[in-house]
């Protein structure tokens, strides 16, 4: 299965958009978040000569702006397909309201099935500024293991693993994604890492809102089998 980087705050030249937020691609038809900013996540998939009309399916990780913020101007390039949304977090909000009509909005229960292979969590409760914040990852079920997807990893980025490997009791090949430990402290950042191997996590590569002590501590612990990933990346698993 491919995975291609179209959105974050790391860019390896100007021909490409920065900015907040996460966006991935899965094997060119299930996006996964779309960054804070529509025109800026276009621009990149045009600089990757992405077809977005091979896009089947859209995962929303959360609702936060910077994860649903460029599915707008994506909606209106691109209309009939799946839009997976937690039911806690977006069935009521004004913003699913106000996307334009035309699409299938699905809400993923426990390993709800997006596409082959491909799998929702479902929302994992979570909480952000004391406020309750439920999150879904994908799990993409590959030769090679499990690789896990996260958006903000809002209910614990460990909970989110632990709960995975519950339920499919398989090896973990890699954990993608942001990681929330920006400004945690290497106490905190140390416990987890220690966890991550002993859930026997082969790969990693912490994005987004992972932090820069975090990205080094696992860059450390995880040498050649740590991606320092970038938008534009894209890569096998």
């Amino acid at each position: 299965m491919n995975i291609k980087i179209l959105f974050d705050k790391k860019i390896p030249s100007r021909k490409f958009a920065s900015g907040w937020g996460f966006s991935a691609l899965i094997d060119d038809h299930v996006l996964f978040d779309t960054g804070c900013d529509g025109k800026r996540l276009l621009k990149n998939m045009d600089e990757m000569k992405i077809d977005f009309k091979k896009i089947e399916a859209v995962v929303i990780s959360h609702n936060h702006w910077d994860h649903w913020g460029g599915l707008k101007e994506l909606l209106k390039m691109r209309s009939g397909i799946q839009l997976w949304v937690g039911r806690e977090g977006f069935e009521k909000s004004r913003f699913i309201k106000s996307l334009p009509a035309g699409n299938m909005i699905c809400y993923p229960g426990a390993s709800s099935v997006v596409s082959d292979h491909v799998y929702s969590t479902g929302e994992i409760e979570g909480r952000y500024m004391f406020k309750k914040m439920p999150e879904q990852s994908l799990i993409l079920k590959t030769s090679r293991g499990l690789t896990i997807v996260t958006g903000c990893a809002h209910p614990g980025i460990v909970k989110i693993l632990e709960t995975v490997r519950e339920r499919f009791k398989e090896n973990i090949y890699l954990v993608l994604g942001g990681f929330h430990l920006f400004g945690k402290r290497r106490k905190t950042i140390d416990v987890i890492v220690r966890r991550f191997k002993e859930l026997g996590v082969e790969n990693v590569a912490p994005c987004h809102c992972s932090g820069k002590t975090a990205l080094n501590m696992f860059h450390k612990a995880y040498g050649n089998n740590f991606m320092d990933l970038k938008v534009g990346d894209s890569f096998e698993v």
